[in-house]
Protein backbone atom coordinates (compact mmCIF):
# COMPACT_ATOMS: atom_id res chain seq x y z
CA UNK A 1 0.00 0.00 0.00
CA UNK A 2 2.97 2.35 -0.42
CA UNK A 3 1.27 4.00 -3.39
CA UNK A 4 -1.73 4.88 -1.23
CA UNK A 5 0.47 6.56 1.38
CA UNK A 6 2.41 8.45 -1.30
CA UNK A 7 -0.81 9.56 -2.99
CA UNK A 8 -2.26 10.78 0.29
CA UNK A 9 0.91 12.71 1.14
CA UNK A 10 1.04 14.29 -2.31
CA UNK A 11 -2.59 15.44 -2.13
CA UNK A 12 -2.09 16.90 1.34
CA UNK A 13 1.02 18.83 0.34
CA UNK A 14 -0.38 20.10 -2.95
CA UNK A 15 -3.64 21.28 -1.39
CA UNK A 16 -2.20 23.11 1.63
CA UNK A 17 -3.15 26.76 1.29
CA UNK A 18 -0.78 29.60 0.50
CA UNK A 19 -2.37 32.84 1.73
CA UNK A 20 -2.28 35.83 -0.56
CA UNK A 21 -1.86 39.49 0.29
CA UNK A 22 -5.20 40.93 1.37
CA UNK A 23 -4.38 44.32 2.81
CA UNK A 24 -3.76 42.96 6.31
CA UNK A 25 -1.58 40.52 8.23
CA UNK A 26 -1.42 37.07 6.69
CA UNK A 27 -2.80 34.39 9.00
CA UNK A 28 -3.58 30.69 8.88
CA UNK A 29 -5.21 28.71 11.68
CA UNK A 30 -3.62 25.27 11.63
CA UNK A 31 -4.86 22.29 13.65
CA UNK A 32 -3.38 18.81 13.92
CA UNK A 33 -4.92 15.96 15.86
CA UNK A 34 -5.42 12.28 16.43
CA UNK A 35 -8.46 10.45 15.06
CA UNK A 36 -10.07 7.21 16.23
CA UNK A 37 -13.02 5.47 14.56
CA UNK A 38 -14.71 2.22 15.57
CA UNK A 39 -16.34 0.87 12.41
CA UNK A 40 -18.84 -1.78 11.39
CA UNK A 41 -18.17 -2.80 7.78
CA UNK A 42 -20.31 -4.81 5.36
CA UNK A 43 -18.25 -5.28 2.16
CA UNK A 44 -19.68 -6.75 -1.08
CA UNK A 45 -18.88 -10.34 -0.11
CA UNK A 46 -20.85 -10.24 3.18
CA UNK A 47 -23.94 -11.90 1.66
CA UNK A 48 -21.90 -15.02 0.92
CA UNK A 49 -22.47 -15.01 -2.84
CA UNK A 50 -19.27 -15.61 -4.77
CA UNK A 51 -17.84 -17.50 -7.74
CA UNK A 52 -16.19 -20.90 -7.55
CA UNK A 53 -12.59 -21.32 -8.64
CA UNK A 54 -12.14 -23.63 -11.64
CA UNK A 55 -11.29 -27.18 -10.61
CA UNK A 56 -9.93 -30.16 -12.44
CA UNK A 57 -13.41 -31.58 -13.11
CA UNK A 58 -15.12 -28.26 -13.94
CA UNK A 59 -13.04 -25.54 -15.54
CA UNK A 60 -15.63 -22.70 -15.42
CA UNK A 61 -16.36 -20.25 -12.62
CA UNK A 62 -19.98 -20.34 -11.49
CA UNK A 63 -21.82 -18.43 -8.73
CA UNK A 64 -22.63 -20.20 -5.49
CA UNK A 65 -23.45 -19.32 -1.88
CA UNK A 66 -21.22 -20.07 1.08
CA UNK A 67 -23.51 -18.69 3.81
CA UNK A 68 -22.87 -15.47 5.71
CA UNK A 69 -19.36 -14.06 5.25
CA UNK A 70 -19.35 -11.51 8.07
CA UNK A 71 -16.66 -8.96 8.79
CA UNK A 72 -15.98 -8.24 12.46
CA UNK A 73 -16.11 -4.59 13.57
CA UNK A 74 -12.70 -3.04 14.12
CA UNK A 75 -10.99 0.18 15.25
CA UNK A 76 -9.25 2.50 12.81
CA UNK A 77 -6.71 5.07 13.98
CA UNK A 78 -4.86 7.91 12.31
CA UNK A 79 -4.51 11.68 12.18
CA UNK A 80 -6.23 14.79 10.86
CA UNK A 81 -4.92 18.11 9.55
CA UNK A 82 -6.94 21.29 8.97
CA UNK A 83 -5.93 24.75 7.76
CA UNK A 84 -8.30 27.74 7.79
CA UNK A 85 -7.28 30.69 5.63
CA UNK A 86 -8.63 33.86 3.98
CA UNK A 87 -11.34 33.91 6.70
CA UNK A 88 -13.83 31.72 4.81
CA UNK A 89 -11.73 28.93 3.24
CA UNK A 90 -10.38 25.73 4.72
CA UNK A 91 -8.53 22.56 3.74
CA UNK A 92 -8.77 19.39 5.83
CA UNK A 93 -7.59 15.84 5.44
CA UNK A 94 -7.68 12.60 7.42
CA UNK A 95 -5.77 9.34 7.08
CA UNK A 96 -6.85 6.18 8.92
CA UNK A 97 -5.54 2.62 9.12
CA UNK A 98 -7.23 -0.49 10.48
CA UNK A 99 -7.36 -4.29 10.29
CA UNK A 100 -10.48 -6.43 9.81
CA UNK A 101 -11.26 -10.13 9.74
CA UNK A 102 -13.95 -11.84 7.67
CA UNK A 103 -15.13 -15.33 8.56
CA UNK A 104 -17.72 -17.37 6.67
CA UNK A 105 -20.32 -19.74 7.99
CA UNK A 106 -20.10 -23.36 6.89
CA UNK A 107 -22.24 -24.24 3.89
CA UNK A 108 -23.62 -27.32 5.65
CA UNK A 109 -25.57 -30.12 3.90
CA UNK A 110 -26.12 -29.70 0.17
CA UNK A 111 -27.94 -31.54 -2.58
CA UNK A 112 -27.63 -34.35 -3.41
CA UNK A 113 -26.91 -36.07 -0.08
CA UNK A 114 -23.56 -34.36 0.53
CA UNK A 115 -22.12 -32.85 3.71
CA UNK A 116 -19.88 -29.82 3.09
CA UNK A 117 -17.56 -28.11 5.57
CA UNK A 118 -16.65 -25.18 3.36
CA UNK A 119 -15.11 -22.20 5.18
CA UNK A 120 -13.42 -19.01 4.00
CA UNK A 121 -11.55 -16.37 5.94
CA UNK A 122 -9.93 -13.05 5.06
CA UNK A 123 -7.39 -11.01 7.01
CA UNK A 124 -7.70 -7.44 5.76
CA UNK A 125 -5.61 -4.27 6.08
CA UNK A 126 -7.40 -1.06 5.15
CA UNK A 127 -6.30 2.54 4.51
CA UNK A 128 -8.82 5.37 4.31
CA UNK A 129 -7.92 8.91 3.15
CA UNK A 130 -10.26 11.90 2.78
CA UNK A 131 -9.44 15.48 1.74
CA UNK A 132 -11.79 18.49 1.71
CA UNK A 133 -11.35 21.95 0.23
CA UNK A 134 -14.22 24.03 1.57
CA UNK A 135 -15.81 27.46 1.63
CA UNK A 136 -17.78 28.67 4.64
CA UNK A 137 -20.69 30.72 3.28
CA UNK A 138 -21.58 32.00 6.76
CA UNK A 139 -21.49 30.81 10.34
CA UNK A 140 -23.98 28.05 9.62
CA UNK A 141 -23.54 26.79 6.06
CA UNK A 142 -20.61 25.65 3.96
CA UNK A 143 -19.78 23.70 0.80
CA UNK A 144 -16.74 21.65 -0.11
CA UNK A 145 -15.01 19.63 -2.80
CA UNK A 146 -13.73 16.29 -1.61
CA UNK A 147 -11.37 13.55 -2.68
CA UNK A 148 -11.59 10.02 -1.29
CA UNK A 149 -9.07 7.20 -1.48
CA UNK A 150 -9.82 3.89 0.20
CA UNK A 151 -7.59 0.87 -0.29
CA UNK A 152 -7.36 -2.54 1.29
CA UNK A 153 -5.50 -5.78 0.73
CA UNK A 154 -6.21 -9.21 2.14
CA UNK A 155 -5.10 -12.82 2.30
CA UNK A 156 -7.89 -15.37 1.92
CA UNK A 157 -7.83 -18.99 3.01
CA UNK A 158 -10.37 -21.50 1.65
CA UNK A 159 -11.02 -24.97 3.04
CA UNK A 160 -13.67 -27.39 1.78
CA UNK A 161 -14.33 -30.94 2.89
CA UNK A 162 -17.19 -32.75 1.12
CA UNK A 163 -18.38 -36.26 1.92
CA UNK A 164 -20.94 -38.06 -0.25
CA UNK A 165 -22.13 -41.61 -0.71
CA UNK A 166 -19.73 -42.00 -3.64
CA UNK A 167 -16.54 -40.48 -2.29
CA UNK A 168 -14.86 -37.49 -0.67
CA UNK A 169 -13.17 -34.25 -1.64
CA UNK A 170 -10.75 -32.04 0.28
CA UNK A 171 -10.02 -28.67 -1.34
CA UNK A 172 -7.61 -26.04 -0.01
CA UNK A 173 -6.54 -22.71 -1.47
CA UNK A 174 -4.88 -19.44 -0.53
CA UNK A 175 -5.23 -16.16 -2.44
CA UNK A 176 -4.23 -12.52 -2.18
CA UNK A 177 -6.41 -9.58 -3.13
CA UNK A 178 -5.99 -5.83 -3.52
CA UNK A 179 -8.69 -3.19 -3.88
CA UNK A 180 -8.64 0.59 -4.30
CA UNK A 181 -11.43 3.19 -4.64
CA UNK A 182 -10.52 6.75 -5.59
CA UNK A 183 -12.52 9.70 -6.86
CA UNK A 184 -13.88 13.23 -6.33
CA UNK A 185 -17.14 14.52 -4.92
CA UNK A 186 -19.10 17.50 -3.62
CA UNK A 187 -20.64 18.09 -0.21
CA UNK A 188 -22.43 20.55 2.04
CA UNK A 189 -22.04 21.22 5.76
CA UNK A 190 -24.26 22.70 8.45
CA UNK A 191 -23.00 24.00 11.81
CA UNK A 192 -25.39 24.81 14.66
CA UNK A 193 -23.88 26.61 17.69
CA UNK A 194 -25.45 25.82 21.03
CA UNK A 195 -27.29 28.77 22.60
CA UNK A 196 -25.25 30.46 25.37
CA UNK A 197 -22.30 28.11 24.67
CA UNK A 198 -20.18 29.43 21.81
CA UNK A 199 -17.58 26.73 22.34
CA UNK A 200 -20.06 23.89 21.74
CA UNK A 201 -21.65 23.12 18.36
CA UNK A 202 -23.43 20.41 16.41
CA UNK A 203 -22.28 19.81 12.85
CA UNK A 204 -23.70 17.80 9.97
CA UNK A 205 -22.22 17.12 6.54
CA UNK A 206 -23.11 14.96 3.56
CA UNK A 207 -21.41 14.36 0.22
CA UNK A 208 -21.82 12.44 -3.03
CA UNK A 209 -18.85 11.02 -4.92
CA UNK A 210 -18.06 9.13 -8.10
CA UNK A 211 -15.27 6.59 -7.63
CA UNK A 212 -13.11 4.55 -9.96
CA UNK A 213 -12.22 1.11 -8.62
CA UNK A 214 -9.60 -1.49 -9.35
CA UNK A 215 -9.62 -4.90 -7.68
CA UNK A 216 -7.42 -7.95 -8.10
CA UNK A 217 -7.53 -11.54 -6.86
CA UNK A 218 -4.70 -14.01 -7.46
CA UNK A 219 -4.25 -17.53 -6.05
CA UNK A 220 -1.05 -18.41 -4.21
CA UNK A 221 -1.94 -22.08 -4.42
CA UNK A 222 -4.85 -24.49 -4.93
CA UNK A 223 -5.01 -28.24 -4.55
CA UNK A 224 -7.60 -30.93 -4.03
CA UNK A 225 -7.61 -34.52 -2.89
CA UNK A 226 -10.48 -36.41 -4.50
CA UNK A 227 -10.99 -40.01 -3.32
CA UNK A 228 -7.30 -40.20 -2.46
CA UNK A 229 -6.03 -38.72 -5.76
CA UNK A 230 -4.08 -35.44 -5.57
CA UNK A 231 -4.63 -32.73 -8.21
CA UNK A 232 -3.78 -29.05 -8.83
CA UNK A 233 -6.86 -27.11 -10.00
CA UNK A 234 -6.64 -24.51 -12.75
CA UNK A 235 -7.39 -20.83 -12.38
CA UNK A 236 -5.43 -17.63 -11.95
CA UNK A 237 -7.32 -14.34 -11.82
CA UNK A 238 -6.14 -10.79 -12.29
CA UNK A 239 -7.61 -7.28 -12.15
CA UNK A 240 -11.20 -6.21 -12.59
CA UNK A 241 -12.40 -2.62 -13.00
CA UNK A 242 -15.53 -0.96 -11.63
CA UNK A 243 -17.01 2.44 -11.04
CA UNK A 244 -19.24 3.30 -8.12
CA UNK A 245 -21.49 5.93 -6.62
CA UNK A 246 -20.68 6.82 -3.03
CA UNK A 247 -22.63 8.67 -0.35
CA UNK A 248 -21.26 9.92 2.97
CA UNK A 249 -22.92 11.44 6.01
CA UNK A 250 -21.57 12.60 9.40
CA UNK A 251 -23.16 14.03 12.54
CA UNK A 252 -20.91 15.28 15.34
CA UNK A 253 -20.78 17.24 18.57
CA UNK A 254 -17.76 19.54 18.96
CA UNK A 255 -16.27 21.27 22.00
CA UNK A 256 -13.41 23.78 21.97
CA UNK A 257 -11.19 24.99 24.80
CA UNK A 258 -10.25 28.32 23.26
CA UNK A 259 -7.64 29.42 25.84
CA UNK A 260 -5.45 26.39 25.09
CA UNK A 261 -6.49 25.77 21.47
CA UNK A 262 -7.67 22.19 22.06
CA UNK A 263 -10.86 20.85 20.50
CA UNK A 264 -12.77 17.58 20.84
CA UNK A 265 -15.24 15.94 18.49
CA UNK A 266 -17.52 12.95 19.00
CA UNK A 267 -19.84 11.77 16.26
CA UNK A 268 -21.13 9.14 13.88
CA UNK A 269 -20.39 8.47 10.23
CA UNK A 270 -22.12 6.42 7.54
CA UNK A 271 -20.87 5.61 4.04
CA UNK A 272 -22.32 3.50 1.23
CA UNK A 273 -20.90 2.52 -2.18
CA UNK A 274 -22.75 0.94 -5.08
CA UNK A 275 -20.51 -0.87 -7.58
CA UNK A 276 -21.00 -1.18 -11.32
CA UNK A 277 -18.79 -3.21 -13.67
CA UNK A 278 -17.09 -1.37 -16.50
CA UNK A 279 -18.11 -4.18 -18.85
CA UNK A 280 -21.32 -6.14 -19.39
CA UNK A 281 -20.16 -9.48 -18.00
CA UNK A 282 -19.46 -10.03 -14.32
CA UNK A 283 -16.01 -11.14 -13.25
CA UNK A 284 -14.78 -13.60 -10.68
CA UNK A 285 -15.23 -11.17 -7.76
CA UNK A 286 -18.88 -10.50 -8.64
CA UNK A 287 -18.97 -6.97 -7.15
CA UNK A 288 -21.16 -5.54 -9.93
CA UNK A 289 -24.54 -4.50 -8.51
CA UNK A 290 -23.32 -5.01 -4.93
CA UNK A 291 -23.24 -2.54 -2.02
CA UNK A 292 -20.50 -1.67 0.45
CA UNK A 293 -21.71 -0.26 3.78
CA UNK A 294 -19.68 1.13 6.67
CA UNK A 295 -20.77 3.04 9.75
CA UNK A 296 -19.06 3.90 12.98
CA UNK A 297 -18.34 6.15 15.95
CA UNK A 298 -15.59 8.76 15.57
CA UNK A 299 -13.59 10.58 18.23
CA UNK A 300 -11.02 13.28 17.51
CA UNK A 301 -8.82 15.52 19.62
CA UNK A 302 -6.88 18.31 17.92
CA UNK A 303 -4.60 21.19 18.84
CA UNK A 304 -4.89 24.47 16.91
CA UNK A 305 -2.56 27.43 16.55
CA UNK A 306 -2.87 30.64 14.55
CA UNK A 307 0.16 31.55 12.46
CA UNK A 308 0.34 35.25 11.60
CA UNK A 309 2.77 36.75 9.13
CA UNK A 310 3.80 40.35 8.39
CA UNK A 311 1.38 42.85 6.91
CA UNK A 312 2.20 42.88 3.16
CA UNK A 313 0.98 46.50 2.87
CA UNK A 314 3.64 47.71 5.28
CA UNK A 315 6.49 45.77 3.64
Amino acid sequence: MKRVILLSAAVMLSALPVPEASGGPLSVRLSVGGLFRYTWWKPPWTNGVRFTAPRTDFLASVPYRIGRYDTSPAPLAGFSVKAEFLKTWYFSSTLLFGQYRSRSASAGPSFPAAVSRLSCNRDIKQYDFDAHLGYQVNRYFGAYLCLKTRAYDFTEGINDAVATGTGSLVYKASAKGEHIDVGPGFGISVTVPMPKYDNICISFSCAGLVLATSSSYVFDYQYEVRNGAFAMPAGQFDKESFYSWCGQGTLALGYTLEPVGISFMLGGRYEVLYYRHRRLTKGFLDYGGAYDHSYGITFMMAYAVTLTGPDPVKL
